[in-house]
């Protein structure tokens, strides 16, 4: 998070469940310090609401792990992922 408000990427991705942190909450931190930058939250699991947790955050799209590939960033980045 302190890297991202100096290097300004076009995009960061999280993971929802990190062994030290929550993704939603680096989304959470990301849209009040740096709203630019594009959020992708993935997960393995898709169950539990995550989605949805990870719009309310601020995140750009939600991907699940079974579906990351250049092409989905592409598309996100694109404006063009729906899910």
């Amino acid at each position: 998070i302190k890297l991202v408000g100096s290097l300004m990427p076009d995009l960061v991705i999280t993971a929802v469940e990190m062994p030290d942190g929550d993704g939603l909450e680096v989304v959470r931190l990301l849209r009040e310090q740096v709203p630019a930058v594009k959020v992708i939250v993935i997960n393995a699991n898709t169950g539990k609401g995550y989605e949805r947790l990870a719009r309310e955050e601020g995140a750009t799209a939600f991907i699940p792990k079974a579906q990351l590939s250049l092409e989905a960033l592409s598309q996100v980045l694109l404006g063009e992922w729906s899910q």
